[in-house]
């Protein structure tokens, strides 16, 4: 029998590897147009409490990081040269401090005098950037498209965070270019310094601060599935909204069987065999409830046995169709559990 390496699963083990927890230290430029201050609070009193992401999400950040190189380099073929990529920009008074990393400036002359104009570089899927840029790929005033930019909790924070670089950099213009991840096309959006907004900023700054100094977090917001259910930190936050593990673990082999267990719910031989091992492995400790990247454990009593509920966390499931197969499979397996220990 011919054998063949899984590059496959080299590719989501090398990707789960570039996973990490950053803690913060100061108000993120990246954040701070943000939703909830208190997620912000978290990162920066308590990171260890943030739930590691799923390999998808790594593998989309991946995605990111790629597109952006790729729209410096067609920039560069065009003669087009973006400076200081990836420089640290700081903007401190007494009362607050954010910080942050702009993407690139570009210089443009204005008469006499050179100034360097903030470019951040940001790719979408297909679907939302077509719900943005309404004209195709054009330039677009900042106006014309803030309503596409308020439809999703990411997408609110990126004016802040270009609003903090054209203060930073002392300039009154910005400019986004946004790449579509499916068919390469390019929207431009310039964006001009707006006070009103920039104060708001620096009131969110001021009090976001006035809790780390004092080391307490602020109060929760109302509960916001498309907000609160994507938090690293909504385990801590909203645990009566949020399953709620009494333990975690990011142990390689077991989270190697959870990620074997979904990737093959169609092949139903190595499914269960993961599906084996993750359940004997959750019998043989004193947990209850408890959690790995991706997914969620549970131990209930059932008849004279014990029956395991292995579901996903926010973000571990790929299709609907994928979950209630593995799903059929698990309520299957857990019937026959149930039948060999009556």
């Amino acid at each position: 029998m011919k054998t063949y390496p899984n590059f496959v699963q080299r590719l989501y083990d090398a990707a789960a590897r570039r996973r990490k927890v950053f803690p913060a230290y100061t108000c993120r430029a990246s954040e701070i147009g943000g939703d909830c201050i208190r997620q912000m609070a978290y990162g920066i009193l308590h990171p260890e409490l943030a739930v590691l992401h799923s390999v998808d999400l790594q593998l989309i950040f991946d995605e990111g990081n790629l597109h952006e190189e790729d729209v410096k380099i067609k920039l560069a073929m065009a003669g087009v040269y973006i400076h200081e990529q990836q420089r640290a920009l700081s903007w401190k008074t007494d009362t607050f401090h954010i910080t942050g990393h702009v993407d690139g400036v570009f210089p443009l002359e204005e008469g006499e005098r050179v100034v360097a104009v903030p470019l951040e570089i940001k790719s979408m899927s297909e679907h939302i950037w077509n719900s943005i840029f309404f004209r195709g790929p054009a330039v677009y005033a900042w106006d014309e498209v803030k309503g596409g930019f308020q439809t999703k909790p990411w997408l609110r924070k990126y004016f802040g965070q270009i609003s903090c670089y054209i203060k930073q950099k002392d300039t009154d213009r910005g400019v986004f270019l946004c790449k579509n991840k499916t068919t390469g096309a390019i929207g431009q959006v310039n964006v001009e310094r707006d006070e009103a907004y920039l104060g708001q900023l620096v009131s969110v700054a001021e009090e976001l601060t006035r809790y780390i100094r004092r080391e307490e977090l602020p109060p929760k917001i109302a509960f916001d599935p498309d907000v609160c259910g994507r938090c690293r930190f909504a385990d801590s936050c909203v645990p009566d909204q949020i399953a709620e593990p009494v333990a975690y673990t990011a142990e390689p082999v077991i989270v190697g069987w959870a990620e074997q267990r979904w990737q093959n719910a169609d092949a139903r031989k190595l499914y269960e065999e993961a599906d084996k091992k993750l359940k004997a492995w959750a019998k043989a400790n004193d947990w209850i409830k408890f959690q790995v990247p991706g997914w969620f454990f549970e131990k209930k009593k059932h008849g004279k046995g014990i029956r395991v509920d292995i579901k996903p966390a926010a973000g571990g499931m790929e299709t609907l169709e994928k979950a209630e197969q593995a799903t059929r499979w698990n309520d299957e397996k857990n019937k026959d559990d149930d039948s060999a220990a009556s």
